[in-house]
């Protein structure tokens, strides 16, 4: 991730890279809240987190609005990363690729087409 954000040359880019990984963080901070909500020990408080959440979400949203758009999906920011950090060596990319796939989460995905 961190290669993928730096790699580029482009002070633009790197922004725009470093604030949509930031966008899903929230995204998944957000759902985890969410989802934890009716256990939370003190409900006030949880929900005094939740919209602070929600608050950054909006200020990182309104931060990539002036950017390029930046996607993150991780299997194929992995992809672009290894292409950079390999040009030209198409082997060690595709091996850097399935070996981060086959340690991390995405490969829960591999068998849902």
């Amino acid at each position: 991730m961190a290669t993928w954000v730096l790699v580029s040359d482009s002070l633009d880019e790197r922004t725009s890279r470093s604030l949509a990984v930031a966008t899903d963080w929230y995204r998944n901070h957000l759902n985890y809240g969410q989802t934890i909500a009716p256990i939370a020990m003190d409900e006030q408080k949880h929900a005094a987190q939740l919209d602070h959440i929600r608050s950054r979400a909006k200020e990182v949203k309104a931060l990539r609005a002036s950017l390029p758009k930046a996607d993150f999906k991780m299997t194929e920011l992995i992809k672009t990363a290894n292409d950079q950090l390999w040009p030209g060596d198409e082997v060690r990319a595709l091996q850097t690729r399935a070996l981060w796939q086959a340690g991390s989460g995405d490969a829960l995905r591999l068998g849902r087409g």
